[in-house]
């Protein structure tokens, strides 16, 4: 009877501790489930021969029911035997971990997937991230988990449309700006054209009031060709003048989304800036003058042009509205080469900017003009630059008084051609 007890007792010790164990076996894969599905949107376990493990019914909402996965098959044959429209997302996973054979490291990537629901196909993107399983040193299986970044890549997308609109809408005011000085700047070669048109009319009609007179010679007719020949001259330039007025213009007017990228020199950069502020230099009586080591012809930079002469024109526009009446009028624009890249700098003598609009430059949109500015040039002009060029903005204060706006450009985006080369 004694033995019989005993027996009995050590079969519920028994019994008792298993169920004890078992619990707490229970108790720690839920926890570590609750654990890998707050960090994924779904998870897959495989063994290290490619066999499912474990997976949860979210990865089978995203993937799983449509493509037969099945605990304890393996994933090879089912991505062979699959004929679903998201056959590659299979295959995919099949690729990363062949690739990660022999490796303690991980892998992700970005994968879309079709939801079908009912007769609407929507494409959702997800982050796949694809690691080891390790125990004693070596690779017993992989864990896949899914993030899904549908909403991540739609709030991008508006991001960077809201951001192509700030620029579009900065280029329209830009423009809008710009229509009195270039009104002014036509009016003088129209009627520069109309000058030497008239002066041609009048030789012609002057030759052949003279055809016949005997004291007209051959002399006098080359005198005559000669002015012609100059009045010609002056209406080719000022028709140049007004090409390259109308070129600069048509450029800066094209759609922000229609960014054409090229190698471009510094020096037509400039160029087209002193045509496009022309009116406002001579008007505020300031003038734009370069500084260099180096002849800035040489110097390629690799972008859209029409992005660079936007905002060089914005610091150059900003120059003049902060010059002091009786101060220097002078605005320097100076390339510097640096073991990073290139420096664009636009240095005037006007009265600087405020403490308080330091703290705010480049991340709010403030300006120190009052009413006449919203702080959307400089705003505008640091994302382009970030954004077309790979660069960054900065300032320092003019020791002599003003300020130094500067213009970082990557020397992956700059090229240096060697005098008299073809670029």
């Amino acid at each position: 009877m004694t033995i019989y007890i005993l027996i009995m007792l050590i079969i519920i010790v028994c019994f008792g501790i298993a169920i004890y164990r078992m619990y707490l076996l229970n108790v720690h894969l839920k926890t570590m489930e609750q654990l890998v599905q707050s960090l994924a949107d779904g998870y897959l376990v495989i063994d290290k021969y490619g066999i499912i493990v474990r997976h949860d019914e979210k990865f089978m909402d995203i993937i799983g029911k449509n493509n037969g996965i099945r605990v304890g098959n393996k994933l090879n044959n089912i991505a062979v035997e699959n004929n679903s429209d998201n056959k590659n997302v299979l295959s995919n996973i099949i690729s990363a971990m062949n690739s990660l054979q022999n490796s303690f490291s991980g892998t992700s990537y970005e994968q879309s997937v079709e939801k079908i629901n009912g007769t609407e196909t929507n494409i959702c993107y997800y982050v796949v991230e694809i690691n080891p399983l390790i125990i004693n040193n070596k690779a017993c299986g992989y864990t896949i988990l899914f993030r899904d970044v549908t909403e991540m890549k739609a709030d991008m997308q508006k991001i960077k449309e809201n951001q192509t609109r700030l620029i579009e809408n900065e280029r329209l005011i830009f423009l809008g700006q710009m229509v009195g000085g270039i009104a002014h700047n036509l009016k003088t070669p129209i009627m520069s054209i109309s000058g030497s048109a008239s002066a041609v009319e009048r030789l012609v009609e002057e030759c052949k009031e003279s055809l016949g007179d005997s004291d007209v010679c051959e002399d006098d007719y080359r005198e005559i060709y000669g002015e012609i020949d100059e009045w010609l001259d002056r209406t080719k330039t000022a028709c140049d003048y007004m090409s390259d007025i109308i070129q600069t213009v048509k450029g800066q007017a094209s759609n922000a989304n229609m960014s054409e990228t090229s190698w471009f020199s510094v020096d037509n950069t400039v160029k087209q800036v002193i045509l496009l502020l022309r009116h406002e230099l001579l008007n505020s009586g300031c003038s734009l003058k370069t500084e260099s080591d180096f002849d800035i012809k040489n110097v390629l930079i690799y972008g859209d042009i029409n992005n660079l002469v936007q905002v060089m024109s914005n610091l150059v526009a900003n120059s003049i509205d902060a010059q002091k009446e009786n101060g220097n009028h002078d605005i320097i624009f100076s390339v510097e080469k640096t073991d990073e890249g290139l420096k664009l700098k636009v240095k005037d003598y006007g009265y600087g900017i405020t403490e308080t609009v330091k703290k705010l430059l480049f991340k709010n949109m403030v300006t120190s003009k009052g009413s006449k500015g919203s702080g959307l040039g400089l705003y505008i002009s640091s994302t382009v630059i970030k954004v077309r060029f790979d660069g960054k903005m900065s300032y320092e204060d003019n020791p002599e008084g003003g300020t130094v706006m500067i213009i970082e450009i990557p020397m992956k985006n700059i090229k240096f051609i060697e005098e008299g080369s073809e670029r």
